[in-house]
C-alpha cells in the first residue's frame, strides 16, 4: 500500500503524518497490497479538510471531511472510507456463490431426533428454478435421471405447474397446482 500525502497552505509535519498513517493501518486489513492511497489536507483560515482517495485496479473510494482541526478531520475522512470498505468487502463476500449441499448437510445435522431443526439454527435457502414444458412420463424420466431430490415443471397436458419429487421410500410424489 503507498500513501501520498498532498498539503495545501499547511506543512505536513510528522505528528500528523505519523496519526494518519497509525488510522489507515487499522484500514489494511480490507484494503489490497497493490492499493494507491492519496490524502490531500487544505487548511483555509478556520476550515481544516481532508480528502481521501484509495485507487485499485477494481473500484475507487472517496471520502472528505471538513472540521476546525485537521486531526479531527483525518479522523472523520477515515472513518467514512472504513465505513466504504467494510460495506464492499460485505458486498464481495456475499457475492460469492456458495455450494449449497454442505449448508444442506449441515442443517440436517443441526436437526434433533425428530427432523425439526431449533428456530436459531434453521436456514431457508432460495434456488432458482427453470420449470420446462413437459409430461408427467418425460419429468418422471428425468427425475431417475439426475440426482435431484425434485423436479419443477409445467404440464404440457394440463398447462399448470406440477411438482414431481423423490420420496424417502424411493417412489415419485407427484404435486399438482
Amino acid at each position: 500500500m503507498t500513501i501520498h500525502f498532498t498539503c495545501r497552505q499547511t506543512r505536513l509535519t510528522p505528528a500528523l503524518r505519523q496519526f494518519a498513517e497509525e488510522k489507515l493501518a487499522r484500514l489494511e486489513r480490507y484494503l489490497d497490497k497493490d492499493r494507491e492511497v492519496h490524502m490531500v489536507l487544505t487548511v483555509e483560515k478556520h476550515r481544516h479538510q481532508a480528502e481521501m482517495t484509495i485507487n485499485s485496479a477494481r473500484r475507487h473510494f472517496g471520502s472528505a471531511a471538513i472540521t476546525d482541526d485537521l486531526y479531527t478531520a483525518i479522523g472523520l475522512v477515515l472513518d467514512k472510507m472504513g465505513k466504504q470498505l467494510r460495506r464492499d468487502k460485505r458486498r464481495r463476500t456475499a457475492s460469492r456463490r456458495h455450494d449449497p449441499r454442505p449448508v444442506r448437510e449441515a442443517a440436517l445435522d443441526s436437526q434433533d431426533g425428530n427432523g425439526a431443526g431449533t428456530e436459531s439454527q434453521r436456514r431457508i435457502l432460495k434456488e432458482g428454478v427453470r420449470s420446462e414444458p413437459m409430461t408427467v412420463d418425460q419429468a418422471a424420466d428425468h427425475l431417475v435421471a439426475s440426482e435431484n431430490p425434485f423436479l419443477v415443471f409445467r404440464n404440457t397436458e394440463s398447462g399448470q405447474m406440477n411438482v414431481l419429487y423423490r420420496r424417502s421410500d424411493g417412489d415419485l410424489a407427484l404435486i399438482e397446482d
